[in-house]
């Protein structure tokens, strides 16, 4: 009977260890899983950090490209202020020489009033030469006077008039520089609306390259927190390895007792894992053996551990926290002289004993390399590039050609070409030299007769 009974128990025995085997392979097969898991997180750690640097890449370009397009903004407006200042000095220039033309126009027609005045005086001594005629005879010596009077008024007369030929010509010279101070005002004044609609491209591309940024910001942040989610998932992986560890042992512990027939729970006191760890009591890390169990010791009191028939030094005694029912530990320094293989522990206290077979110093062969992971996805196309700055304004085009003339008109006689008639002139429509000008008023009207047109007339 005893030895059918003891048969029972080893096949009850047999099969508590074929299941307890059965569940160390499912165990070992999950472990695998998380780890070939985890090698799969890392992978996509990897590709996230490489994507990061990329961004961050793109990022320090658009930050060149945007510091590039600001130096040139700069220039440009420093460019502005510069044409601002030239057209400025140019408009200064305009005005100094509409002076210089009134000046001169002024000084004109106090040369016509001279000339006008002579005339008088040539017409009041042409009578008086012909009252002296009829007196010839008498009045030879004041003839002769009054003719050399005429004679001198005549030279005077002409260079008056080469005088006024002299400011005309002079006049027009200032019109065609006046002309040309406003055609390089508009030119400057084309360049700096250019220059406008330049900043106005690069205030574009610097708002473009900023929602670039932006947009790259947020992938960072995103791959950031997904780094964050895998390292999380990595730590819950490796505790749940931890986990998965302890119980292995356990188990492998507990089949070990089975195989060698011992039953150590029959009193509550029962050691469900043995290990071996480096301890530091306080004086330096030595070899030791880390139990946990159920009631592996009594509080207030230390319990007796032998290996193999010798005692061994208790250097901890605890509970282990948040475990129900509760797990105690204790942990035992290992003698330094041990030798690998299998021994029996045996643990008393005031409760009852735990005996089990632990094997120590044997280190086990290297499991297989695990499976290389799946590849992980590529990563987010980078934003596009901003457009490149406007090139730069071509060379100035070739000078036109002379425009037609306005007016033609008349000086004492002599014509000349001009944008108007001036004062003292007057117009080809009209060879009389007695009207000097053909003047209307301003903004249109009939025209009219004068000697010369006022200032808020126009001349033909």
């Amino acid at each position: 009977t005893n030895i059918n009974s003891n048969v029972a128990a080893i096949a009850a025995q047999e099969t508590n260890i074929n299941n307890t085997a059965v569940a160390v392979a499912a165990q070992e097969t999950t472990i695998n899983d998380t780890v070939a898991a985890v090698a799969a997180q890392e992978t996509n750690i990897n590709s996230n950090v490489a994507a990061i640097a990329a961004q961050e890449t793109s990022i320090n370009n658009t930050v060149a490209a945007v510091a590039v397009q600001e130096t040139n903004i700069n220039n440009n407006a420093t460019a502005i202020a510069t044409q601002e200042t030239t057209i400025n000095n140019a408009v200064s220039a305009v005005a100094a020489q509409e002076t210089t033309i009134n000046n001169t126009v002024a000084a004109v027609a106090a040369q016509e009033t001279n000339i006008n005045n002579n005339a008088t005086a040539i017409a009041t001594q042409e009578t008086a030469v012909t009252a002296n005629t009829a007196a010839a005879t008498a009045n030879t010596a004041a003839n002769a006077t009054q003719d050399t009077n005429i004679s001198n008024n005549v030279t005077a007369i002409a260079a008056l008039e080469t005088s006024i030929n002299n400011n005309v010509a002079a006049i027009a010279t200032q019109e065609t520089t006046v002309n040309n101070a406003v055609a390089a005002v508009a030119a400057q004044e084309t360049s700096i609306n250019d220059n406008v609609v330049l900043l106005a491209s690069l205030d574009t591309a610097i708002n473009s390259n900023s929602v670039a940024i932006a947009t790259q910001e947020t992938n960072i942040n995103n791959n950031v927190a997904a780094l964050t989610s895998l390292d999380t998932s990595i730590s819950d992986n490796t505790a749940a390895n931890t986990t998965q560890d302890s119980a292995i042992s356990v188990i492998q512990t507990a089949v070990l007792n089975l195989s060698s027939g011992i039953a150590d729970s029959a009193d509550g006191v029962e050691t469900t894992f043995a290990r071996e760890v480096e301890y530091d009591p306080g004086s330096g890390l030595v070899p030791a053996l880390d139990l946990n169990g159920t009631n592996l010791f009594v509080t207030g009191a230390t319990p007796v551990i032998s290996l193999g028939g010798t005692p061994i030094t208790v250097l901890f005694t605890g509970n282990v926290p948040n475990t129900n029912p509760q797990v105690q530990q204790v942990i035992a320094q290992l003698p330094t002289n041990f030798l690998s293989g299998i021994y029996t522990l045996k643990l008393d206290n005031a409760q009852g004993n735990s005996n089990i077979v632990v094997t120590l110093g044997a280190t086990g062969a290297a499991g297989p390399a695990g499976a290389t992971g799946p590849q992980g996805p590529p990563g987010t196309t980078g934003a596009t590039g901003s457009t490149g700055p406007q090139g730069a304004t071509g060379a100035t085009g070739a000078t036109g050609p002379p425009g037609s003339p306005s007016a033609n008109c008349f000086f004492e006689g002599n014509p000349y070409t001009i944008g108007s008639c001036r004062i003292g002139t007057y117009c080809a429509t009209n060879g009389s030299r007695r009207h000097r000008a053909i003047c209307r008023q301003s903004g249109g009207g009939s025209p009219f007769w004068q000697n010369s047109c006022s200032s808020n007339t126009e001349s033909c």
